[in-house]
C-alpha cells in the first residue's frame, strides 16, 4: 500500500505504465535491450545482473531489479550506461538499484568515461525505508562529485517524479521524448491538494513544459531520436575534463557559405537570424542548439571550426532586440561553464543593447543573474574570441568583449561601441544643444551619425586597443580559426583557492 500510495502521489496512478512489457524478467529484457540500441553493435557489456533485487519486486512476478546497467561504446567511445523501467515498480529505487548505479557512476570517474542514464522512475521504494533514501542521497552526492570531471547525460523517456527528479536535473544534459517523458517534484496529485488547482502530467512537467523551464536541454519525438541526440553530443564532447574534444573533419563539399554576411555590414539596419550567421561561418553550417526554446534572446550551440568543437554563445536579435534578461544571463553562464570545465574554446557573437529595461527583470535580481554571466565568463580559462557584429552598449560590452572577458577581440564595420544608446548618449551629453534647436528631432539625428562615426565606431575603439582587429564579415571564419590556433597552447591560471565563492 505505501508504494501505491507514492504513485498517487506523484499523480501516475497504482500500475506499471501500458508503454513497457512486463511479465517475469521483462524488465531486464527490455533495459537490456535498450541499452544495446543506444550503445554501438555488440559493444554493451552488463554489470550486476546477480545482484540481488528488493524484497518487494523479490515478490513480484517481475522478480528482477528494475535497473540495468554496465558500459559499451558509443562513435567508438567508452562509455558507462544505466536505464530505470517505469515497468517494475514505477521504476522505483531502492537499496539493490541505487548499488548499482553507484557502481558504474564509481567506473565512470575512475575510468573517465561520460555516463548516460535512462530515467523513468516514480522516486524511491517507500517500503525499504531510509536504505532507499540513503541510495539516492550517494547517487547524487556521486552525481555532484562528477560533474566537470566527466560529461553525463540523462534521457528522461518516461515519468520521472519526486525524488528522482533530482538526478537528471544534476547531469550536465537533459534529453527528454515528447508524449511520454513527464519530469516534477510534486506531482498532479499533490499540487491538487496543497492549491486545489488540477493539472495533468504532461502539463505540469512534459517535455515542452521543461524545455520553455530550461530544464530539458533538447527534446526529442522518439527513443531513437533521444539515442541521436546523444550520439551528436557525443561528437563535440571529450570523455573527461583531461581530455581535448574530438576532431571531425569537414565535408570538402559542404563549406559554409559565407557570402551573405557582408550584407549586414552594408544594411545595418536589416532585420537578420543570428542563426543564419552562425551557420555561415562553422563547418558544414552544423550546428546543436542547447535549450534553443528557453531564453531565446541568447543562443547557445555547439559547432565546430577547422574540425575543432567550439561552444558558442550569441544575441539573438529577433528576440528582445538581443538584450539581455534574467534567463538569458543564466542559460549562458551555464553554458560557459560547462564549456570551460570540457576544455570547449568559447566563440562570442554580439549584438546586444544592453540589459532589458523592465521593472520584472529588477525586481527578479538580474544585476545578480547578469553578474553570474561576466563571473562565468571571467573565471573560464579556455580560449576566447568575441565578434561584434552591431551594437555592444554598456553592459553588453563589459558583459560579453571586454579585454578581461575576450582573449582576441574582432568587430565587424557595421559594429557599433558605445556606454550607451547612441541616441540616448546624445540626448543626455547635447540636451540644451537640442532644446535651442529649431528642429530638435533633425538635430538628434545629425549629432547621432557624428557621435557614431567619431567615437562609436569600431575604428575608433580599435585606434585604442580596445578591439584587435575590424574584419569584413565574410572573413570571420578565417580570423577565427586563426585565433583559435593561435590560442591552442593558452594556459591562464588562478589564485589557488577551493573555489569562487560567487555564483
Amino acid at each position: 500500500m505505501l508504494f501505491k500510495d507514492e504513485l498517487r502521489g506523484a499523480g501516475l496512478g497504482s500500475g506499471g505504465s501500458t508503454l513497457h512489457s512486463q511479465g517475469e524478467g521483462g524488465t531486464q529484457r527490455r533495459s537490456y535491450e535498450r541499452l544495446k540500441t543506444l550503445l554501438d553493435p555488440g559493444s554493451f557489456v552488463a554489470l550486476g545482473q546477480d545482484i540481488q533485487a528488493g524484497k518487494r519486486l523479490q515478490e513480484s512476478s517481475i522478480g528482477v531489479d528494475n535497473v540495468a546497467v554496465g558500459w559499451g561504446k558509443i562513435n567508438g567511445r567508452i562509455v558507462y550506461v544505466f536505464a530505470h523501467d517505469y515497468s517494475a515498480l514505477g521504476g522505483a529505487i531502492g537499496e539493490s538499484s541505487s548499488r548499482k548505479i553507484l557502481r558504474v557512476l564509481d567506473l565512470a570517474i575512475k575510468n573517465g568515461a561520460p555516463i548516460v542514464g535512462l530515467h523513468e522512475s516514480v522516486g524511491i521504494q517507500l517500503e525499504e525505508g531510509i536504505s532507499s533514501l540513503v541510495g539516492m542521497a550517494k547517487i547524487l552526492h556521486k552525481s555532484a562529485m562528477a560533474s566537470g570531471v566527466i560529461p553525463q547525460i540523462s534521457i528522461v523517456t518516461g515519468p520521472c517524479a519526486g525524488t528522482a527528479a533530482h538526478h537528471p536535473v544534476m547531469s550536465d544534459f537533459v534529453i527528454m521524448l515528447e508524449g511520454p517523458s513527464a519530469m516534477f517534484l510534486c506531482g498532479p496529485d499533490a499540487v491538487k491538494e496543497a492549491s486545489g488547482e488540477k493539472v495533468t502530467s504532461n502539463d505540469l512537467g512534459g517535455a515542452s513544459v521543461q524545455s520553455q523551464s530550461g530544464v530539458a536541454h533538447l527534446v526529442a519525438r522518439t527513443e531513437e531520436e533521444c539515442f541521436q541526440l546523444v550520439r551528436r553530443l557525443f561528437a563535440y564532447l571529450p570523455s573527461n575534463n583531461l581530455d581535448d574534444p574530438p576532431q571531425i573533419a569537414t565535408r570538402d563539399d559542404c563549406a559554409p557559405d559565407n557570402s551573405m554576411l557582408d550584407s549586414f555590414a552594408a544594411e545595418p539596419d536589416s532585420q537578420y537570424d543570428m542563426i543564419d550567421v552562425l551557420r555561415s561561418i562553422v563547418d558544414d553550417g552544423e550546428l546543436l542548439q542547447i535549450q534553443s526554446t528557453w531564453a531565446k534572446n541568447v543562443v547557445t550551440t555547439f559547432g565546430r571550426l577547422n574540425s575543432r568543437s567550439i561552444g558558442i554563445i550569441a544575441s539573438q536579435p529577433k528576440e528582445l532586440g538581443g538584450a539581455l534578461d534574467t534567463i538569458g544571463c543564466t542559460k549562458a553562464a551555464r553554458f560557459i561553464r560547462f564549456c570551460d570545465a570540457f576544455n570547449l574554446p568559447l566563440v562570442i557573437f554580439v549584438d546586444c543593447p544592453g540589459i532589458l529595461p523592465a521593472v520584472e527583470e529588477e525586481k527578479g535580481g538580474v544585476a545578480r543573474h547578469s553578474s553570474k554571466l561576466l563571473y562565468a565568463f571571467c573565471e573560464a580559462t579556455v580560449p576566447k574570441i568575441s565578434v561584434i557584429t552591431r551594437k555592444a552598449y554598456g553592459e553588453a560590452y563589459l558583459l560579453m568583449c571586454n579585454e578581461h572577458v575576450s582573449d582576441i577581440r574582432l568587430a565587424w564595420p557595421s559594429a557599433t561601441i558605445s556606454v550607451m544608446g547612441p541616441i540616448g548618449m546624445v540626448k543626455a551629453m547635447f540636451a540644451s544643444e537640442i532644446s535651442r534647436s529649431e528642429n530638435p528631432e533633425s538635430r538628434i539625428k545629425d549629432l547621432v551619425r557624428e557621435y557614431i562615426e567619431r567615437f562609436a565606431d569600431p575604428r575608433f575603439a580599435a585606434s585604442k586597443g580596445y578591439i584587435d582587429k575590424v574584419v569584413v564579415p565574410r572573413d570571420t571564419r578565417k580570423w577565427l580559426i586563426l585565433g583559435l590556433e593561435s590560442l591552442s597552447a593558452k594556459r591562464e591560471s588562478r589564485p589557488q583557492r577551493k573555489h569562487g565563492a560567487f555564483f
